[in-house]
């Protein structure tokens, strides 16, 4: 009797099925085989862990923390070692509750990472939160809550009173300083954290006998409220029980309305003997109070940030006396000076930055090659109460070690030459200065010689032999002067005076200039040896001719903006 034709379907779907499981079989067989199929577990799982954080190619890219999981779902012998690989799991996002409680059961007994950002989808943030906390706070071992809110007061308060594993503490407020007593962290809770070893706090207040220092490394304190900040004593009691520390981070820690002097401490200088980074920013005379009682290795990166108050010169140099003596051994070969505008409310500001090494390539101070700044010492100029010319003859006259330097950038607003001519001109060592912007004339002012061998006039910049110019504007007929132009005959006349003085010009190199052409470059070639021009002509004033040239380019083909390529027919 024939088959009916769903039987003999039926049977060609089980044979199909056979088939197919025959076929798995083999894949899985020949899966074994692969390299990374034959490596140990825990060599695996150390794979699987570098999958879970990879490079993202750009910043704005959204990061899903629970991408990594379809490695899981590669093999069957991939998933058993995931799945018995606690540390995989550490990390539960607190925005996915399912995921929560899968991972909290999964990564079992090891200590908890939690990183989240409460600037979006606040609430299923914080009720993730709470239920890691609720049932496995004492695993902490990294917490980072970033854009906390007053919200979060229920997130902080279920913070566990004893968290023995916790490293990392770090905490931040969408707006600090907004309020006048801003986030709390309740006294109640993390009294027994004695792994604690890094702690950032951002807009966050604190009781400060809440947390053991002896196993700090790093601390940062950031936009603390003033009712909530400790007394001098407290802050440097506090500092000296932090021996291990390699990074500390202050900002304004002092109760501005309480009065103190370093007298108030009876105690010897702090020495952190493994301190690799420092950052102040405060306002001078808390500056300098901090660094007449601390001290560290000349190797530390430091960059401090004042803010003048009442005497804004005696203030400043105050500070750098009180920093220059951490350095007195140190040999410093690159200075940079620069302003910075007002950008997203920043007030103005002066910086100087030293180096310990020179750029392979002569006048590139900012390449990569260059060694990152050792000391960075900026001071606010907002107010009006200071200006930069004021300010830079404080960086030479108060004990910092700059004979060695050899390389000077200058980008700030200096307006008078004689600020020039008595500080970076009386350099023993400086070869080459490089100028941007609008510190063309007032240098070229303080280069030239007025008079040779003089006792009233003394040849400044003895040592030059390089000089380059970025972005500085060049007077030019075609176009109305700026009173930021240099005057390349004036310029000229100064090479050729220090030529006839012994002090020649070797090397000139000349970058994104405005309003210099080929011309005006052989006229310099004429003068110095060496001159190295970008060839970039710009700044001019358009001739007719030049743009019927444009005009009739733009004719020969048909562009189209969006496809980025000019087509031809």
């Amino acid at each position: 009797m024939p088959l009916l034709a769903t039987e003999e379907q039926r049977l060609i779907d089980k044979a199909i099925e056979e088939h197919l499981a025959a076929v798995q079989v083999l894949r899985y067989q020949r899966n074994c085989l692969a390299s990374i199929s034959q490596l140990p577990p825990e060599i695996l799982s150390r794979i699987f862990s570098w999958a879970k954080f990879p490079l993202r190619t750009y910043s704005w890219q959204p990061h899903n923390p629970l991408a990594w999981i379809k490695i899981t779902h590669v093999s069957t012998h991939w998933r058993s070692v995931a799945m018995n690989t606690p540390m995989l799991w550490d990390d539960p996002p607190p925005e996915n509750g399912p995921w929560v409680v899968e991972m909290l059961k999964r990564s079992k007994a090891v200590g908890l990472t939690v990183s989240t950002d409460l600037s979006t989808r606040e609430s299923r943030k914080a009720a993730g939160l709470m239920a890691i906390l609720r049932q496995d706070g004492a695993r902490l071992q990294h917490l980072a809550l970033t854009n906390m809110t007053f919200e979060c007061w229920k997130v902080l308060k279920s913070l566990p009173v004893s968290a023995p594993r916790l490293e990392i503490l770090s905490l931040s407020s969408r707006l600090p300083g907004r309020g006048p007593d801003n986030i709390h962290i309740p006294k109640t809770v993390l009294n027994n954290a004695d792994s604690l070893r890094q702690l950032e706090l951002s807009g966050c207040n604190v009781h400060w006998h809440c947390f053991p220092l002896s196993n700090i490394t790093h601390l940062k304190l950031r936009n603390i409220a003033c009712t909530a900040r400790p007394t001098w004593t407290q802050f440097i009691d506090a500092l000296a029980k932090m021996s291990k520390l390699e990074s500390l981070d202050i900002e304004s820690i002092l109760d501005p309305t309480v009065n103190f002097t370093a007298s108030d401490t009876s105690s010897g200088p702090i020495y952190f003997s493994l301190l690799q980074r420092l950052t102040v920013e405060s306002p001078t005379t808390e500056v300098e109070m901090f660094f007449e009682r601390v001290a560290f290795p000349p190797s530390a990166v430091v960059h401090v940030r004042g803010i003048p108050q009442s005497h804004p010169i005696s203030e400043i140099s105050a500070v750098i006396s009180s920093i220059a003596r951490l350095y007195s051994s140190q040999e410093f070969l690159i200075l940079t000076l620069r302003d910075r505008d007002s950008e997203f409310n920043l007030p103005d500001s002066v910086r100087f930055q030293l180096f310990p090494k020179v750029s392979k390539r002569l006048n590139d101070i900012n390449a990569k090659a260059v060694a990152k700044a050792l000391l960075t010492l900026e001071f606010v100029t907002s107010g009006g109460q200071v200006t930069i010319d004021e300010i830079v003859p404080e960086i030479f006259k108060n004990g910092l070690p700059l004979d060695k330097v050899s390389h000077a950038e200058l980008a700030a607003d200096i307006t008078d030459p004689d600020t020039l001519m008595y500080t970076f001109g009386n350099l023993p060592a400086l070869s080459h200065v490089g100028i941007e912007l609008r510190n063309g004339i007032p240098f070229v002012d303080a280069l030239y010689p007025n008079t040779v061998d003089s006792e009233h006039f003394p040849l400044y910049f003895r040592s030059l032999v390089s000089i380059s110019f970025t972005g500085v504007k060049f007077e030019s007929e075609d176009v109305e002067r700026d009173p930021d132009d240099v005057s390349l005959v004036l310029l000229q006349d100064c090479l050729i005076q220090r030529y006839e003085c012994g002090a020649e010009i070797q090397k000139l190199s000349l970058d994104d200039c405005y309003r210099l052409d080929d011309f005006g470059v052989r006229e310099l070639e004429n003068i110095v040896v060496d001159v190295d021009w970008d060839e970039i002509e710009q700044g001019f004033e358009r001739k007719e001719s030049d743009e019927e040239e444009e005009e009739e380019e733009e004719e020969e083909g048909e562009y189209y903006p969006y496809s980025g390529y000019t087509v031809y027919y």
